[in-house]
């Protein structure tokens, strides 16, 4: 639409793309636009639940694939070594993860029991004494992450009512690839506790902090890949869940690459 007139020139048309609003995000078709679904909108648990609090997040860009920045979010081992300030725990690189897959879902968990509370819990919360603590990490093809964490007093049987009752965090990353090595990174966190005002930049600061250390390291390994061309993985055991999930977006792209052909 032009204002004061009906007629729209050519040098102002524009081609449009399916697009929805949903959780304060705007989500985009690119493709096909008869093969757009808003049904394959990601659900995002609790957002508007009593009880839970949604940290809108924020924006970083990434100088890496978006399919190494999945895999990290995938590999549970990294937060030992990569984020010791903040979601850390060394106790936790010894400890193996339980992996799960369906069609489009890559899921790997794990508890760690009777430990120290994470740098940013001593910080942010009120939470004291020794803890069990879970994590789950969940992929989404083709560009979500969604990591949920809980935490319990230790000594506690692992049922959902406890675990109800525990801090609990999700987090949400949104992958957007600009090229096949630059990434526009997004991030939401939900989380079932009240931070107090004052605590608050301290508490986003945190989140974002992470991110950035991780961004540190995948920039580099980008930068190594292009400048060497060598991109062969080393598969380990911990590395289960990020490879089913290289495997499950690999069938997803040679199935669009068998579409596209005559």
């Amino acid at each position: 639409r032009v204002p004061g007139q009906a007629r729209i020139p050519k040098t102002a048309k524009v081609r449009s793309f399916p697009l929805i609003e949903r959780y304060n995000a705007v989500w985009i078709w690119t493709g096909d636009a008869a093969l757009a679904d808003p049904q394959k909108i990601i659900a995002i648990d609790h957002y508007s639940e009593p009880g839970w609090k949604v940290l809108e997040g924020g924006y970083q860009y990434h100088e890496a694939s978006y399919v190494n920045i999945a895999d990290n979010l995938m590999d549970p081992a990294h937060t030992t070594f990569v984020h010791g300030r903040t979601i850390g725990m060394p106790s936790a690189s010894e400890i193996p993860v339980e992996v799960e897959e369906s069609e489009f879902h890559v899921c790997a968990h794990r508890w760690t029991n009777n430990i120290e509370p994470i740098a940013t819990d001593r910080k942010i919360t009120q939470f004291s004494g020794r803890i069990d603590r879970r994590q789950s990490y969940n992929y989404f093809p083709p560009g979500i992450s969604r990591v949920d964490a809980v935490t319990i007093s230790t000594g506690q049987e692992h049922t959902e009512e406890v675990i109800a009752r525990g801090i609990r965090t999700a987090g949400y990353k949104f992958l957007t690839p600009e090229t096949g090595h630059r990434t526009h990174f997004f991030w939401m966190q939900l989380r079932n506790f009240d931070v107090p005002d004052y605590k608050m930049a301290d508490y986003i600061q945190a989140q974002d902090s992470t991110f950035q250390e991780d961004n540190v390291i995948l920039s580099s390994i980008q930068r190594e890949q292009q400048a060497t061309g060598v991109v062969q993985q080393t598969w380990i055991a911990i590395d289960e869940a990020p490879t089913k999930m290289r495997r499950m977006l690999q069938r997803m792209l040679d199935a669009e690459r068998a579409q596209a052909q005559p």
